[in-house]
């Protein structure tokens, strides 16, 4: 019983995740991800087509050394980011989950928003609520994020209230976009906070594409 209600556990996290960000209304087409494995990497496999008996579970990484880090790429989004090989990536419904980690949960997800917003000064508090994302409470602050401006949003889950965010919302392309970091439990923020660092940091948009122009 213990198992199954972690398996159930880590099933309702997910449907969470996913099901919020329906919210958002974004299309669903396909894209390209890739990883750019230097050559003295052993690990040539894109995580995404690792299979689950043969991937080790990731339970409780609280840092990363560059030695372990490969680079990742989204071609639909056009962005690149440091990522480690075992990490699982899925493409479902014009998002891209992350898998940073197992249990606890610990998800980065990108998705490209369908909005009328061009301009990160226009993305407000209003704008935030409605999607009835985040629990009461919620913070939000401009900031520099993939060398862009963006808005930055630390909060709780509205429908988890024990989930633990913090996202960035940001133009490129006259479309916007959502990389949002996750944690499940919260509790479990301060174990990977070092982690979420390392990839915030090296997320990047490798070029800007009109929104019209880019492949759906």
């Amino acid at each position: 019983m213990p198992y199954r209600s972690k398996m159930y556990s880590k099933l309702i996290y997910k449907t969470i995740v996913f099901c919020s960000l329906l919210i958002l209304s974004l299309p669903s087409k396909c894209f390209g991800i890739y990883l750019d494995v230097p050559e003295n990497k052993d690990s040539k496999v894109n995580p995404s087509n690792q299979s689950n008996e043969t991937k080790p579970a990731i339970k409780t990484i609280k840092r990363l050394n560059d030695s372990e880090l490969i680079t990742c790429t989204i071609d639909k989004f056009g962005i690149k980011f440091s990522c480690d090989p075992h990490w699982t990536i899925q493409d479902i419904d014009n998002n891209i989950f992350v898998t940073i980690s197992n249990t606890p949960s610990v998800i980065l997800t990108f998705a490209k928003i369908d909005s009328k917003i061009t301009f990160a000064h226009q993305i407000s508090f209003e704008f935030l609520e409605q999607r009835n994302l985040y629990a009461d409470g919620f913070k939000m602050e401009d900031v520099k994020f993939a060398n862009k401006n963006a808005i930055k949003v630390k909060a709780f889950s509205k429908t988890e209230p024990d989930m633990r965010r913090s996202d960035y919302f940001l133009i490129d392309g006259s479309a916007l976009y959502g990389i949002l970091f996750s944690v499940y439990p919260k509790e479990s923020w301060d174990d990977f906070k070092f982690v979420l660092k390392t990839v915030e940091d090296s997320i990047v948009f490798t070029e800007t594409i009109p929104s019209e122009d880019r492949k759906e």
